[in-house]
């Protein structure tokens, strides 16, 4: 049995690495303490593919598995 990660997911952890580091480090602290969250972010975050990956392409997923959703988070 194989359990490295294919390309894609591959691809995958790198594209959410860099989103995060890219958003994340200055941001995360003030959302803690403010108890907030930026909706941008979030818009960002969707449009980048990281939400909803494990729904189904037909209902506005991306069709992928719950191993690629953990991936991401």
């Amino acid at each position: 049995m194989d359990f490295n990660l294919s390309k894609e997911q591959r691809d995958i952890v790198l594209a959410a690495r860099e989103f995060a580091q890219g958003e994340f480090p200055d941001r995360a602290a003030e959302f803690d303490r403010n108890e907030t969250f930026d909706l941008e972010l979030w818009k960002t975050a969707c449009e980048l593919g990281f939400v909803g990956v494990f729904i189904d392409e037909k209902y506005g997923g991306a069709g992928l598995g719950f191993l690629e959703h953990c991936l991401i988070t």
